[in-house]
């Protein structure tokens, strides 16, 4: 049982890193859009290109990771799934356990 919380955590942990990621990558293409803009006033094509190319690489990069967050939450969940067993399973036991004390107190 503890080993599944423990990986829940780890697994909150790395979304919340993800998260943290697509935040910054996000203000990342905001300041590259602040700056494309500039260009294209100052008429310098060719760097507003590449500051384009910049952009949807930095959009595909944030894609990635909430690719990621989704794999991770289904991975919770599995994770949940799993702990959920193991207690029906333990529960079972117990009864079990519970049941042959209570034969061998009668006989």
């Amino acid at each position: 049982m503890i080993d599944f919380t423990i990986r829940q955590w780890d697994i909150n942990l790395k979304i919340k890193d993800l998260e943290s990621d697509i935040q910054i990558l996000m203000k990342k293409i905001e300041d590259t859009q602040n700056e494309q803009t500039l260009a294209i006033e100052q008429d310098d094509y060719d760097k507003a290109d590449a500051l384009d190319m910049r952009i949807l690489q930095t959009k595909k990069l944030i894609e990635a990771k909430e690719f990621q967050i989704r794999q991770m939450q289904e991975n919770f969940l599995s994770q949940e799934l799993l702990k959920a067993d193991k207690w029906q399973e333990l529960s079972e036991l117990m009864h079990k356990s519970i049941s042959k004390v209570v034969i061998l107190r009668v006989t």
